[in-house]
This record gives C-alpha cells, structure tokens and sequence, in this order.
C-alpha cells in the first residue's frame, strides 16, 4: 500500500471503525431466473399478470411498481431514480392453491414448462416462484467497479440485484449522510488495495461482500456532527459520475492538483479527508495521486495479460 494509507490508519486511530459496525450489509436479491422474475410493461400486459405480484404500496398507501436495478451500469447517478429503470420484479408468496383463477398461475405453470423450476437457486426455494423477503435497502454497493467509483442512494427503495450489496444504515437518520460519504475519494483508495481485479474488460474490480463490511468510514457520532457539511455536499448524488481520470481532472499522479478535482467531489473530499481525518492539503493530493496510480496500474495490467494456449502435442478439441 502506498505510504499515505498508513498515515489515513494513523489520523484515523479512534475516529474510523469499519462499515459493519453502523450498517447491515447483504447481498441482493438472487433469482435464479432473470428472464422470469424480472417483467416488462409488455409482459405484464400480455400475461395480465395481477398488479399484486408486481406492484407494492409505499407508506403512503399509493401502488408502486416493483422497480428492480440489475447493475451499476444502469444508472450513471448516485441516486436511483424510477424512471431509469425498465424492469418490475414479480413477487409471489402465495401457494398455488391460493392462486387458482389468477392470471400469475398461468404465468407460473409456463416457468415450469421452461424449466426454470429445476434451476438450482429456484430448486431451492419451497415453492420455486417465491422469492421471499425483498432486498430494497436504502444504500447500493457495486459488487464490480472499473473506472467510475460510485455508491447509490436509493430512496425509492427499488429492488437490487445480485450484482449490488444492500446496506442499511442502523441509524436511519444518517442514510444519506453515509451514502455521500461513501462517494468520497478516500473510500476507492481503499478498494483498490482490498479488492480482487479480474482480467480482462478494462482489469475491473470484484468487491467481495466482507471488503465492503470492512470498509472504514468516520464513526457515527462523527458523522452527526459534519451531518449538515456533508448534506451540503448532496449535488453529487444528482449528477452523473465520470471515470475517475475525469473526476479527478488527471490521467497521472504527476498531473493532480487540487484545483482539476470535480468541485462538489472535492467539497465532499475537503469534509471527509480534512475536517474530519486532518490530512493537511499535501496529504490530501496523495491520497488522489495513489488513487490515478492504483487505478491506471490496474488498467495496464488487465492490458498485459494474454490468453496464452499450449498447444504442441495437444488435441484442443479432445481437451474441450
């Protein structure tokens, strides 16, 4: 790790703990099969399928779609919005007795003709269609990032997929709070240290569940006390998020200054890494030029690895 890394730990001694001690975090939602569970305004149109098994009251007792978010690639924003999202998760949990006359059995006895019954995750649930308890938590965590760092804030609460991690903030009143500062810079620096790359398709990062349990961020009592500074950082969470070279205004360490860095990104920075770390402006330029480095290595290396095949005196074919 780089130099600055340990002088965060050192600063941060009684003023960091790790994300799963003020937050739950869980994978998302598993279906076993996409192609039946995740419905189009067509489909639900063509199958008539109930409004029930596909829309839920909010608080307000008004009907809301079951809007599902499958990937980061999905919404360029921070925050989740419904009108981004094109696809409704079906939720059945009743039994098939209890569904007689309902166009959703009909719909259910075509997955069984496809097979998606006898798929190992749907095979596991009793009955199959049943997906149980919805995984619409408040904060998104990308389970692969490449050049953009970005956490969602998901207020709508829409359903995520297996591809993000759901946390919940215990305290609920710091869920946007936590969910900005996790958008803060220092937070990737962390990420390219703990996080596994995979080859190929630009050497993205596969963010194992237990790294973003651990992921330090401040306490929460001192989350509360900058609770109004980092809300006042909000704007990040509206606009869409470039590729970190861009975010940063550099495409090497050696061109980072304080003054290229995205002005709501470095407001957002000055709170998380100054006020509230004490990393001194000098510091703080290493923590972005550590953060060009790792991702640019990152990005050279995936370019370096070749698929290499030895094939004298093998039959490639017989070996497939």
């Amino acid at each position: 790790a780089p130099e600055i890394f340990f002088k965060i730990l050192e600063k941060g001694k009684g003023k960091l703990v790790p994300l799963k001690e003020v937050a739950e975090v869980r994978f998302g939602i598993k279906t076993g099969a996409n192609e039946f569970f995740y419905l189009t305004e067509e489909e639900i149109k063509r199958w008539k399928i109930e409004k029930e098994f596909w829309m839920h009251k909010d608080e307000s007792g008004n009907w809301v779609p079951n809007y599902v978010i499958e990937s980061a690639e999905e919404s360029s924003k921070p925050q989740i919005e419904y009108s981004i999202l094109k696809k409704r998760l079906l939720f059945v949990d009743k039994t098939e007795d209890k569904l007689k006359n309902k166009n959703v059995l009909r719909y259910i006895k075509y997955g069984e003709q496809k097979g998606f019954d006898k798929r190992p995750t749907c095979a596991s649930r009793k009955p199959w269609y049943n997906l149980g308890k919805n995984i619409n938590d408040i904060i998104a965590f990308p389970e692969r990032i490449r050049l953009r760092h970005i956490v969602f804030y998901n207020p709508h609460r829409v359903s995520l997929n297996k591809n993000l991690y759901g946390i919940e903030p215990i305290n609920k009143e710091l869920a946007k709070v936590l969910s900005i500062t996790l958008n803060s810079t220092i937070i990737l620096l962390y990420l390219e240290l703990f996080a596994r790359q995979l080859g190929g398709g630009g050497g993205p990062l596969d963010i194992d569940v237990y790294v973003v349990k651990d992921i330090l961020i401040p306490k929460e009592e001192i989350l509360k006390s900058h609770k109004e500074k980092i809300l006042d950082t909000a704007s990040i969470l509206k606009r869409e998020i470039d590729p970190i070279f861009s975010e940063l205004g550099a495409e090497s360490p050696e061109e980072v200054s304080l003054e290229k860095v995205k002005s709501d990104r470095r407001k957002l920075d000055k709170i998380v890494m100054g006020e509230i770390l004490d990393l001194t402006d000098e510091e703080q330029l290493e923590v972005y030029r550590a953060v060009i480095d790792l991702v640019k290595s990152r990005i050279e290396r995936a370019k370096s690895v070749k698929n290499k095949k030895i094939v004298e005196g093998v039959d490639i074919d017989a070996a497939k």
